[in-house]
């Protein structure tokens, strides 16, 4: 058994398949470690929002995104340079984040400010990486019906 030394009290990973390569999010320092599976080694890593708290990989867009829980924004890495290329505000307690590669969304869980009892996803059409925060996304209730559109600001 191998063990790699990260950040500060760790919360998730995720891992790509494609490039060989874990993403470990770092909350307390507001980070995410890249490592390197078939070396055990972190050769990376990348400053993003506050308190990082998931992380979810799109291979085939060479793309992850970390959900930010205390600045309530998605960091966009692009897993080939390792680097923060967007970040979109979304809405508050952002807590999980799952991607679609087939049809290229990302589902953001937000706990919200009332400690959860809101029960929103937001879905967010991650084909257009450049334009992130000029998109509008879809509020999701609890049965997974659309409830409204809401312009992001």
């Amino acid at each position: 058994m191998a063990t790699i030394d990260v950040g500060y009290h760790p919360l998730s990973v995720a891992v790509d398949p494609a490039t060989h390569r874990a993403y470990v999010t770092n909350p307390e320092e507001n980070s995410v470690s890249v490592i390197d599976t078939r070396h055990d080694a972190v050769i990376a890593t990348i400053t993003v929002d506050q308190w990082p708290n998931h992380v979810a990989v799109n291979p085939v867009a060479d793309r992850a995104y970390v959900t930010n829980y205390e600045s309530d924004r998605v960091s966009v890495i692009d897993t080939k340079s390792n680097t923060v290329i967007a970040t979109m505000g979304v809405s508050d307690g952002l807590v999980s984040v799952a991607v679609n590669e087939a049809t290229h969304r990302a589902y953001v869980v937000s706990a919200g400010s009332d400690g959860g009892n809101n029960g929103r996803v937001w879905v967010l059409d991650v084909s257009r990486n450049a334009d992130l925060d000029a998109q509008r996304h879809a509020r999701y209730s609890r049965t997974g019906t659309p409830r409204q559109s809401v312009p992001r600001s």
